[in-house]
């Protein structure tokens, strides 16, 4: 048995690097079974029960669904667990002097620890982390929002999530017990989580752009594959984040390496029965996808300069970034890319993109109510979008109401088209929590311009502003008849009021290559977020996408093994005697 110094002496410095809690000098607790018998039993008592809950709400913060008849004793009785005294006697320390450092022994005994009479603070400077995300409580007692923000001003990264629940009650002791957690705060996972609950690992990278925008990228890791892998970058929509390809479609990858959703009746082979999230039937397909993120939003909100003009004066010129499948604004910015560095195609193979957006002319979309505010509004340079905690508390809270989520989807059908499908009671209110991110107002004008005009071209400053950027009045047309690539696939909705098939089919009327496939969805309701998030893409969409993936897949493969024999034959032959 470890002596008792030996035991029981440590404070929170220890504890970060040793679970096993062989530091500290006097425990501080209540046995077990005493706490077992005042949760049970007092705390279940008529007079006592409210007394004991009063006192913990005056330790953690008011919360009136804490006053659950089975939360309060099941607390109780799993609480007051053993810790060292010196852990309490630190945070004691942190209250009283303000600041978050080692234990403080006292003159004589710091200069004996630390080498320096005053106990050094913890150096949250040094913290490197990418993947931290905070979550605070407006009614925690113990965890203030100041002091998280003092905190938060120290840290030298960027947070995934920086989080005031919305709900003005939230305590401390709910994040753990919190029976309406569903609503409040376990539908708010970032990509790390999402990726995580079902499987995967995943990895962040930082990708600075050459105009100084530091875009968050995140890469799906399926761990138990062990084949080669083709890249394959996923690029979403307007007004959301790369979220968008991660909620829908519950799923686990099994250590054996099978993917499978609808609690385990949808079992995802590659072949004839495919799951219906892309991102994880991908990755478990063996692509090694990654997930990007547009300037703007919550994961790409950064600058190297980050001035007010630099951050948010951007259109669809600056956007094209590399895809190999796109959705909606994805799809915008990898026409403008191909259109204007047409060579680029070289390094695509292959282009899908779900509901193509170029054209507008004829979208039945409810946004065409907003263009009158195009000409009015034309020189802003601004964020678009409401704040994420707004967006969760409407979404998770507002959508999850019988009468009020009738009208959240109303109002998003009028934006993408109705479909049935799409009453999934869990879908609803998690689309509208993760909608509305922050984009340049240029992005939202040019589309505009798009609907006006019925053109696809750069942004248009207006005739005397149009000379000093492009040489002329007018605004030009972006030259999709340039692109060169071969290996384009189009997918298009029926229901779509932002995708309209004519809009659409203006498009490839003006390409000059032959796409591998231009497919309408074969389901008549479909609508322009159903590529992203519909429960049924299994049936009537991943089978072609990965047909086509496949198909040139093999087409790279069969080039390969040629480009080996011919190889071959220069280094084994006199290449004079074959004209090479």
């Amino acid at each position: 048995m470890k002596a008792w110094d030996n035991y029981w002496n440590y404070t929170l410095t220890e504890t970060a690097w040793d679970n096993y809690w062989n530091y500290t000098l006097t425990e501080t607790g209540v046995p077990q079974f005493i706490m077992r018998f005042i949760g049970q039993y007092l705390c279940t008592a008529p007079v006592i029960g409210p007394i004991i809950a009063d006192f913990l709400d005056a330790s953690n913060g008011y919360d009136p669904y804490t006053d659950d008849p089975y939360a309060v004793p099941l607390l109780m009785a799993k609480g007051m667990q053993f810790v060292s005294s010196k852990i309490y006697l630190q945070f004691g320390q942190f209250i009283l002097d303000a600041r978050f450092h080692q234990f403080d022994y006292g003159l004589k005994g710091n200069v004996a620890h630390y080498g320096q009479s005053r106990a050094p603070d913890y150096p949250l400077q040094q913290i490197q982390s990418q993947n931290m995300a905070f979550y605070k409580g407006n009614n925690d007692l113990l965890g203030d929002e100041t002091d998280i923000a003092i905190l938060v001003s120290k840290l030298q990264v960027n947070l995934l999530a920086d989080l005031l629940v919305p709900y003005t009650d939230y305590n401390h002791v709910d994040f753990g017990i919190q029976k309406h957690n569903n609503i409040y705060l376990n539908g708010y996972a970032f990509d790390p989580q999402s990726i995580k609950s079902r499987g995967f690992k995943y990895q962040k990278y930082k990708v600075t752009t050459d105009d100084g925008y530091n875009l968050g990228i995140f890469r799906i890791v399926n761990p138990y594959w062990r084949g080669e892998t083709k890249p394959l970058l996923l690029w979403h929509q307007l007004a959301f984040s790369s979220d968008i390809w991660l909620f829908s479609s519950p799923g686990y990858l099994s250590p054996n390496g099978v993917y499978s959703e609808q609690n385990g009746t949808l079992v995802n082979n590659c072949g004839n029965s495919l799951t219906s999230n892309i991102a994880f039937t991908l990755s478990s397909c063996g692509y090694d996808v990654w997930l990007g993120n547009t300037r703007g939003n919550r994961y790409s909100n950064t600058h190297q300069n980050p001035t007010w003009d630099k951050l948010w004066n951007y259109t669809f010129t600056e956007t094209a970034s590399i895809a190999y499948i796109g959705h909606s604004m994805g799809t915008t910015s990898m026409l403008t890319l191909l259109s204007l560095i047409p060579d680029f195609e070289r390094h695509i193979r292959p282009i899908i993109l779900l509901a193509p957006i170029a054209h507008l002319s004829n979208t039945g979309s409810i946004v065409r109510l907003f263009t009158p505010l195009v000409s009015i509004l034309h020189r802003l340079v601004a964020p678009l979008g409401l704040p994420q905690t707004l967006m969760r508390y409407i979404g998770q809270y507002l959508c999850t109401q019988p009468v009020i989520g009738s009208v959240c989807a109303a109002i998003v059908y009028e934006f993408v088209g109705y479909d049935s499908y799409a009453d999934d009671p869990d879908l609803m209110p998690t689309l509208v929590a993760k909608a509305l991110d922050n984009v340049s107002s240029k992005i939202y004008l040019q589309y505009g311009q798009f609907i006006l005009d019925g053109r696809f071209h750069e942004f248009d400053y207006g005739p005397e502003d149009n000379i000093g950027h492009y040489g002329q009045p007018m605004a030009p047309d972006y030259p999709v008849d340039k692109i060169r690539s071969k290996n384009m696939a189009f997918y298009v909705g029926n229901a779509d009021l932002l995708g309209d098939i004519t809009d659409v089919q203006k498009l490839v009327s003006r390409l000059r290559v032959k796409l591998l496939e231009d497919l309408l969805v074969p389901y008549a309701d479909w609508n322009h977020i159903d590529f992203a998030v519909n429960k049924h893409t299994n049936r009537y969409l991943n089978g072609r996408v990965v047909g086509v993936l496949d198909y040139v897949n093999a087409i790279d493969s069969y080039s390969t093994v040629l480009g080996n024999i011919f190889n071959t034959i220069n280094e084994n032959t006199d290449n004079t005697r074959y004209g090479l």
